[in-house]
């Protein structure tokens, strides 16, 4: 196997990602993915032993009960290559290595192995920028049907390509990326260098989708006419939502915020049932006053 240690060191240590935006999206649209965001915190990200290199006999993944309240784990066996931790899965049926990185926003797969999984990004998905060693790469997003951890399926998780992340073979496995925050955030993480695995625990609002669905989905809330009643109209503020994926989001759940002319801050909960996939929605919001100031909005909860 060829290492590569400097795309490695530069992926935990900096992130993997910068900015993103939809194919059709201005300029005003790309925002940075690192502002404001952290990597897992102490609390969700556990690391005990050594830090030696662990041999390559790798047991096969496997769920079981562990003492975290009674929740169920996965417990996955890893490997230790370049001072990277790797990790088997299975991507669309297929035996793969993910390197497990909790500096990385989204998981990745390399060119070739996406195309061969039938999984290629479409020309109309929408696009990132990727900071590797080799400097800046404009990508695409896609999503994976089916990722499986030892016995734990996770369906449609959203990924980009990386070329630079992968594209190597262990023991007739091919390395296709990184495992990103995107699958990592659902769970409480454990890596055990004594032992040689690495646990995830999973944790409250596992079956939130959020952070696999906001690369494909574009919310904003503007002021607008409503009619009200017949011959009768007011402005109110209207929350706009675009889904530019092919699936359908569902139990939607966005957040607004803004500031008053009294400089006080103002907040609410917005819920939208659906959105269909490659469709805008336009939702009536009755509470937020005409008088806010910089109205942000951003998604809190969704499912696919």
């Amino acid at each position: 196997m060829k290492s590569k240690p400097m795309c490695w060191f530069w992926l935990g240590i900096f992130g993997l990602f910068i900015a993103f935006g939809s194919s059709t999206a201005t300029a005003q649209d790309v925002r940075d993915l690192f502002e404001n965001q952290e990597t897992l915190s102490e609390s969700v990200l556990v690391i005990q032993g050594s830090t030696g290199e662990v041999g390559s006999d790798m047991a096969d993944p496997r769920i079981e009960r562990v003492g975290r309240g009674g929740a169920e784990a996965i417990r996955l066996p890893f490997e230790r290559r370049a001072g990277a931790i790797l990790v088997k899965a299975r991507v669309q049926e297929r035996d793969v290595y993910f390197m497990v990185d909790t500096g990385a926003t989204f998981t990745t797969l390399t060119t070739s192995f996406a195309r061969e999984a039938g999984i290629s990004p479409r020309a109309q998905n929408p696009t990132t920028v990727v900071r590797t060693a080799n400097g800046n790469i404009a990508t695409q997003f896609g999503i994976i049907a089916n990722l499986e951890l030892g016995d734990r399926r996770h369906s449609r998780v959203s990924f980009i390509i990386c070329d630079s992340c992968g594209d190597e073979r262990i023991e007739g496995r091919p390395l296709v990326g990184v495992l990103g925050l995107n699958v990592l955030r659902r769970y409480r993480v454990s890596i055990d260098d004594t032992a040689g695995v690495v646990e995830l625990a999973s944790q409250q609002g596992f079956a939130n989708q959020r952070h696999d669905i906001e690369p494909w989905l574009m919310v904003a809330a503007t002021q607008g006419v409503v009619n009200i009643e017949r011959h009768r109209s007011e402005i109110r503020w209207i929350l706009h939502t675009r889904n530019l994926s092919v699936h359908d989001v569902r139990e939607l759940e966005v957040a607004l915020s803004c500031q008053l002319a009294n400089g006080e801050q103002y907040s609410e909960r917005v819920r939208v049932a659906q959105v269909a996939a490659n469709k805008s929605r336009e939702t009536t919001i009755v509470k937020p006053p005409l008088e806010c100031l910089g109205m942000e909005a951003h998604v809190e909860a969704a499912s696919w």
